[in-house]
């Protein structure tokens, strides 16, 4: 018995240790790559200067040139991400704020995603590689039910977001493999020919509360302030 509990307690030992290193070399590797999504750009940068920025969802993504702004004259970025909500759009704009971004306008989506303060699984994924680097982060996920487990059990953010952070991006961070994400400043344009519209009925729907957007709108007066 007594050489069995040992057994265990070595394996235990060499597993905590084995997921340290690999969270280790992970949170490494991403910190130091740019080129394979927004939010990897926007973290690994600072000291940024735009006349005019976009935040949202694929809407913004896919329908916003900045190369119409810049041909004018006014430095532009898109940083919309698919699939976003507004809780990842405050979050963006904060380490813009802590980044010490420049911003003279910024154009926000807002549509029916105003409704909920839901938020996107595989965008937040993209943020765990920087949980422990990082207050603003720390600061923003603090009260989601699974805090505690990513923040303190070594690589169990890797595990939990595998699909998103896991060793296949990780790998392609690694040898700086690029995306389209952010070619054209962020503009993403649709090539494809669009589907058949399908009819809703908008008039139930109404405009409520949400955390995220307040927190943008707070942002933006308490920058507008100084």
């Amino acid at each position: 018995m007594k050489k069995f509990v040992l057994f265990i307690a070595k394996a235990l030992a060499i597993l905590i240790l084995t997921m340290g290193i690999l969270d280790v070399v992970y949170t490494l590797v991403y910190k130091q790559a740019n080129d394979r999504n927004k939010i990897s750009y926007l973290y690994n940068s600072k000291d940024k200067n735009y006349d005019v920025v976009f935040l949202g969802s694929s809407r913004v993504n896919n329908h916003f040139a900045p190369k119409v702004f810049n041909d004018q004259g006014y430095k532009t970025y898109n940083f919309g991400v698919t699939r976003s909500r507004l809780e990842e759009s405050a979050l963006m704009l904060k380490l813009m704020v802590e980044r010490n971004y420049k911003i003279k306008n910024l154009i926000l989506q807002v549509d029916l995603n105003i409704n909920t303060d839901d938020h996107s699984e595989a965008i937040r994924s993209l943020f765990m590689p920087y949980l422990h680097e990082s207050e603003v982060i720390r600061d923003h996920y603090k009260n989601i039910p699974e805090y505690n487990e990513l923040l303190y059990i070594p690589f169990y953010r890797y595990l939990h977001y595998d699909a998103r952070v896991g060793f296949r991006e990780m790998y392609y961070s690694a040898i700086h493999k690029k995306t389209n994400a952010l070619a054209n400043d962020g503009f993403y344009p649709l090539k494809s020919v669009p589907g058949k519209m399908i009819p809703a009925d908008l008039s139930k729907y109404y405009p409520k509360r949400n955390i995220g957007y307040e927190e943008i709108k707070a942002i933006c007066k308490k920058i507008t302030s100084t």
